[in-house]
């Protein structure tokens, strides 16, 4: 999404810059409103690059991927490798945690609104797992 408003807004703010549409009925607001979509149009792409956008989306794909795998690695550990002796239970719980720190310090943070659509998705029950769920006794 960053990507497509980063290269279409530059080519809406041209065509509004060279556009009779605001020199025509607004005078001289209308020259000023062009020169500004003008120049919007020329410091987008800068900005892009400068925040090294590309980059940004392509690190938070890898992140988010990691941290999923490591969710699904963190239940397979809680379901199945629980009844393991406890000294590989330990082992297999320390490489998953170092994962996860890893993981945590090259994430970039996620702003505010993340986590509360995170909360918003917990509690409708997005990330319950009834697969997890033991069945009940036959008997």
């Amino acid at each position: 999404m960053w990507r497509a408003s980063f290269l279409v807004v530059p080519i809406i703010a041209a065509g509004f810059s060279t556009s009779q549409l605001f020199t025509d009925k607004l005078a001289t607001y209308g020259k000023i409103l062009a020169t500004f979509s003008g120049l919007l149009a020329g410091f987008f792409p800068t900005i892009f690059i400068a925040l090294n956008m590309d980059m940004r989306v392509m690190e938070i794909a890898r992140s988010a991927a990691e941290f999923t795998n490591l969710r699904d690695r963190f239940r397979q550990a809680a379901n199945v490798s629980r009844y393991s002796p406890y000294d590989e239970f330990k082992t297999e719980f320390e490489a998953l945690m170092d994962r996860m720190d890893a993981i945590r310090t090259s994430a970039p943070p996620a702003p505010d609104w993340c986590f509360r659509e995170t909360q918003k998705k917990m509690n409708k029950g997005d990330y319950t797992f009834t697969v997890d769920e033991q069945p009940p006794n036959a008997g």
